[in-house]
């Protein structure tokens, strides 16, 4: 809204200076006009008649402009057709010009069409309700921990996983230490984004409890309990908690809600698959379709600089460059940093429009 807001300003600012351009032009003819009479009337006044006609060429065109239809009959044919008048000229000249740029400005417009058509990253196809993400598995080790704040943003949707066989073990305060790590780096720079809590190693659960589907249930409501006093601690005062919660099937004929997604990896590729990762990848899917970021839509002539950015072999290139070739491809430089801070959105490329850090786009996140 704000890019479209600015635009709009730009465009009316475009227009009200060509507007004053156009007037003072129209200003500075009528004044030479106004000049090239009060001469015609000076010389008319100091060169006899029968002079005038012999004089020079201003003379002439005064002549002419005085008394146009008996200039035009006294006159021979061949000097009226190569006289050019100073107003003619230029515009000619300014048609010239123009032509070959629109002409090019038409031609790039349609190869970044024919590119829009082709393209294997943007193109969602021909189905709306068909997204394609990009997924990044970020380090659990402490190690990382001050790194993932430059990768973190709003425009995402998060999956976070802890062990179901460490949390009901003795080492579950380590387990709610680390979930409770990723939910406030969420919040603090993250704020909205939408997430979903997944426990893994379900089948240890199920082994410790002996197949004892009462007790199964139970363990489980208990760690549903735990996380939601932490995600009350950590989104206290909020009005909304973006997170999704699991319709689990606790039986053949019961559903309990649970504030994570207890997932058994071992079913994976079987016939007989864990029933709770379709559940997850749904509520992924709905989060995200909801999502105003996603249906935002992205200029054709961003995809096409994307796609030359992307076959460039260089992990940081500096933003003059891209200016250069986004130049090229009709974007004016204002637009620039803003499709930078979009690509770094979609997780395509890393850019930090701030002072300081604005001058160079990492290409290659993993770099």
């Amino acid at each position: 809204e704000k890019m479209a807001k600015k635009k709009k300003e730009d465009e009316e600012n475009k227009k009200k200076r060509e507007k004053a351009k156009l007037e003072k032009r129209r200003e500075e003819e009528e004044n030479k006009k106004a000049e090239l009479k009060k001469e015609d009337l000076q010389a008319a006044a100091a060169v006899p008649k029968k002079e005038v006609a012999s004089d020079t060429k201003m003379n002439e065109t005064n002549a002419i402009k005085q008394n146009p239809e008996k200039a035009n009959a006294e006159k021979p044919r061949p000097a009226e057709t190569s006289k050019k008048t100073p107003d003619n000229k230029p515009k000619q000249q300014s048609q010239l010009k123009e032509e070959p740029e629109q002409k090019i400005k038409e031609t790039k417009t349609q190869k970044s069409v024919d590119l829009a058509k082709k393209m294997d990253y943007f193109n969602i196809g021909e189905d709306d309700n068909e997204m394609r993400l990009t997924v990044w598995d970020y380090a659990g080790q402490t190690v990382f921990y001050t790194t993932h704040k430059v990768f973190l943003g709003r425009n995402c949707f998060y999956v976070i996983v802890f062990s179901i066989k460490e949390w009901i073990s003795s080492t579950n305060e380590e387990a709610a230490q680390f979930l409770l790590f990723w939910l406030q780096s969420i919040r603090s720079y993250a704020s909205g984004a939408s997430f979903a809590i997944v426990g893994t190693h379900m089948d240890s659960l199920v082994e410790r409890e002996r197949e004892n589907r009462q007790k199964i249930n139970q363990k489980l409501e208990e760690i549903s309990k735990e996380i939601e006093c932490i995600l009350q601690r950590v989104f206290f005062g909020a009005a909304h908690i973006p997170w999704s919660d699991c319709r689990y099937k606790a039986g053949k004929t019961t559903t309990i809600t649970l504030s994570f997604f207890p997932v058994d990896n071992t079913k994976s590729g079987s016939p007989s698959p864990d029933n709770v990762v379709p559940l997850l990848r749904k509520s992924i899917h709905t989060a995200l379709a909801e999502d105003s970021f996603v249906q935002q839509q992205i200029p054709m002539m961003w995809t096409k600089v994307y796609d030359i950015l992307k076959e460039k072999d260089a992990n940081l290139i500096s933003v003059q460059k891209i200016t250069e070739l986004a130049a090229e491809w009709v974007i004016p430089e204002k637009d620039v940093k803003p499709m930078l801070s979009k690509f770094h959105d979609l997780g395509v490329a890393v850019y930090f429009n701030e002072e300081g850090l604005d001058s160079h786009a990492i290409l290659n996140p993993m770099y």
